[in-house]
């Protein structure tokens, strides 16, 4: 290490010069940017779960968001599947790992640990499907909603504040608010279920359409024909066909603005074929 105490006749040189490096030094130091800490890659046996968001543990890092920061683009790789809620979202990575960010008010960002094989999210509450097919839940529970039932599962879905899902067997279970019917037992197997803002819709094992619930602007009056996917929003809903066309009704049948009416049920003219759909 040198140092600023040359003796006579460089010493005044000597100090201008270091007093100069030090300057700049002072200046580097000043100007050197700092990066946020990246997200942890988990390895192919971690069961950690990752929050992210207001409302999660101190572990985690709040992203800036002008709202609760669901839309923030997350960092890592090999995500299998994703779920949007009322202000929060989850992935499913190859691993079983679920990631959770945005709101947490109710703790719909807190997952609980263990490994996953499905996911989805609701208006204030997460439900998922672990590696033993069984159910977990979490969030808001209100009305019920994350007091999953017992029991194996293939499929699960979370509406504003009701769960459905399809058992080992293929018949359906649905459990928290039935204030629109939403949650009425229903006989029969079923291919696929969704729980929408306050009505269900599934498809049944011949591949026609059930739906019940609210119907206020027609969302569980399904149309005819065979159906291979199904999605349900809060007042709309969607099917795919085996030949990639889709069908949607509800609110939002026409471009007027009013009401639940946004233009969600109008399919665009010049729509091609599907492999996929989400309400």
């Amino acid at each position: 290490m040198s140092h600023c105490n040359e003796s006579a006749p460089r010493q005044a040189a000597t100090f201008t010069t270091c007093r100069l490096a030090l300057l700049i030094a002072t200046l580097a130091i000043m100007v050197t940017p700092t990066f946020a800490t990246p997200a942890p890659q988990l390895a192919p046996t971690s069961t950690s779960v990752v929050g992210v968001g207001a409302g999660t543990s101190a572990a985690a890092t709040p992203p800036v968001s002008p709202q609760f920061g669901q839309s923030v683009e997350q960092t890592g790789s090999n995500f299998v599947s994703i779920a949007a809620g009322g202000s929060h979202s989850l992935s499913l990575d190859g691993y079983g790992v679920v990631r959770a960010w945005g709101r947490s008010s109710e703790g719909q960002c807190t997952v609980p640990a263990g490994v996953y094989k499905a996911i989805s999210a609701g208006g204030l509450f997460s439900l998922a499907i672990k590696s033993d097919d069984t159910l977990a839940g979490w969030g808001a529970n209100g009305a019920g909603q994350t007091t999953v039932p017992s029991g194996t599962y293939t499929a699960v879905s979370a509406g504003f504040s009701h769960g459905a899902a399809i058992k080992s067997d293929a018949t359906l279970a649905l459990w928290g608010s039935n204030a629109n019917g939403q949650s009425t037992a229903q006989t029969g197997t079923y291919l696929a279920v969704a729980a929408g803002g306050f009505h269900t819709i599934a498809i049944k094992a011949d591949g026609t359409l059930k739906g019940w619930g609210q119907n206020a602007n027609g969302q569980s009056t399904v149309p005819t024909g065979t159906y291979t996917k199904i999605a349900a929003g809060l007042y709309h809903s969607v099917a795919l066909k085996a030949d990639g066309t889709m069908s949607a009704w509800g609110a939002g049948s026409t471009s007027t603005v009013s009401g639940n009416s946004y233009g969600q049920s109008m399919i665009p003219s010049d729509a091609g074929s599907f492999t996929a759909i989400s309400a």
